[in-house]
């Protein structure tokens, strides 16, 4: 449900963890995404501090579902190699 998601709570904890060294943040969306979330991560993306990656997975996958999960991890293990020293 989407008063349910947390989302409302995103900018507080990326802003707690940039204060506490995080450099970097991947918000990855899909079609299914939370809608308010382009207009959550705009300012940061705009500052550099977020770079969002939008799936477009071949099947229809829920936000919880494992395999999109999965896709999005995979992708960002490919796109910080050799780049971060630490992912959370």
């Amino acid at each position: 449900h989407l008063q349910d998601s947390g989302i409302l709570k995103l900018p507080q904890w990326m802003e707690y963890n940039f204060q506490h060294g995080v450099e970097q943040f991947l918000v990855y969306t899909q079609p299914s995404s939370d809608p308010r979330i382009h207009r959550i991560i705009e300012p940061y993306v705009k500052s550099g501090l977020v770079t969002q990656v939008h799936i477009e997975p071949a099947v229809d996958l829920r936000p919880n579902d494992y395999s999109a999960k999965g896709l999005a991890g995979n992708d960002c293990l490919y796109r910080m190699k050799n780049r971060a020293e630490w992912l959370m």
